[in-house]
């Protein structure tokens, strides 16, 4: 796929930067959350700092500065940070006053400061309202708000801003419907979340059925993902959406042409897998589940990651480079998993380090390597 770039306005454009000291091997095992983007990587330290590495042209990194690191190195913005979403090209934070920073490419107004202009440092975005979560997608943000509103801002073209129009915000809409949410998860060119009242809901391109609607329609606002009133979490991958419901049993739905899905089918590329929910292969229990680029993995309750989908750039992590349709296991020893990378994926180990593998041609690995099969812990 190709991106349209824009050129940041504020500064030249290098492949180096030393803005900010990297976090060394010694102090790696700080972390209480990982987040992957397209080509980056941010995560948040146990004392509210945030850090990002990998791929910063576009300011995603948020060091100030432009050019790829391959050490994790921290934010130039003093904020402290309880939430970190990395997108394709940009970045968002909540902080521990419920307001919201994002910083990174801004050519669809996903930073949501009330400009298109791209930024390499933390920006607030325009609002005065409170939040509780927020998600970067492929061109757009969305959040929680306090009381339960959900909002979300930058590219519009295929509804998935979920407020009835197609035209791109550069500050937060509101979602139509009334819904009050918990949670909500950006995708590729679709959004999901999930109600007070545990019912999941998509909006936006539903093309090969990401939407989980039973039918093959676009939709600008939420319609109910079918047959999934009792939902716990969801997650929006780029063109399939996964989810555990209040069993925390894993479901998914969308693309399959890797095998995302888990359910030991592979669909024809540009064909739906699954126009509603489909149990992963085996009927799995997770504790957390996270739906990226053609992948999905997951953590058990016992902290084994298991991964499924594509494979040929050792997103499985379980040292080979084909694709699967059922989960293969990873290692034990994790607490939660970010597969939205392009190329690579992430994950956060029970005693606070981040582990990454696949692709890490821009840093994104945290490591010298710049490919792995299997996790390489970052600071390495």
């Amino acid at each position: 796929m190709f991106l349209k770039f824009r050129p940041l306005s504020f500064l030249p454009l290098f492949f180096l930067c030393a803005c900010n000291e990297p976090v060394t091997p010694e102090s790696a095992g700080i972390f209480s959350s990982v987040s992957t983007g397209g080509e980056h990587t941010c995560a948040v330290s146990r004392s509210g700092v945030a850090y990002c590495w990998g791929r910063g042209l576009s300011g995603e990194l948020g060091t100030g500065g432009v050019g790829n690191l391959d050490r994790p190195t921290k934010i130039s913005r003093d904020i402290v940070v309880v939430q970190v979403s990395a997108g394709t090209n940009h970045t968002c934070a909540l902080t521990l006053e419920g307001s919201i920073y994002c910083w990174g490419d801004n050519q669809y107004g996903e930073v949501g400061n009330g400009s298109f202009v791209s930024q390499a440092v933390a920006v607030p975005i325009q609002s005065g309202l409170r939040f509780t979560g927020v998600s970067s997608g492929w061109r757009h943000t969305c959040a929680v708000a306090s009381n339960g509103d959900g909002y979300c801002w930058g590219n519009a073209a295929q509804g998935q801003l979920g407020n009835g129009q197609t035209f791109d915000r550069s500050a937060p809409e509101l979602i139509k419907g009334g819904i009050k949410f918990a949670h909500i998860s950006a995708g590729g060119f679709h959004t999901c979340g999930i109600s007070t009242a545990a019912q999941a809901y998509c909006w936006g391109l539903n093309t090969l059925g990401q939407l989980g609607s039973g039918v093959a329609e676009n939709s600008l606002v939420p319609v109910p993902v079918f047959g999934y009133a009792n939902a716990a979490s969801i997650s929006a991958g780029y063109t399939h959406t996964c989810g555990l419901d209040g069993k925390q049993i894993a479901s998914c739905w969308g693309s399959s042409d890797h095998g995302e899905l888990g359910t030991q089918g592979i669909a024809p590329i540009g064909t739906a897998g699954a126009y509603t929910p489909r149990l992963v292969f085996g009927g799995t229990v997770f504790a957390t589940i996270s739906a990226g680029v053609n992948v999905t993995c997951a953590v058990a309750f016992q902290g084994n990651l298991q991964c499924w989908g594509r494979g040929d750039n050792g997103e499985i992590g379980d040292g080979t480079q084909f694709d699967s349709a059922v989960p293969k296991g990873v290692g034990p020893g994790f607490r939660v998993v970010s597969a939205t990378g392009l190329t690579h994926v992430c994950a956060l180990t029970i005693a606070g380090a981040v582990d990454c593998w696949g692709r890490g041609l821009r840093g994104q690995l945290g490591s010298s390597l710049q490919f792995s099969t299997v996790p390489v812990r970052v600071g390495s």
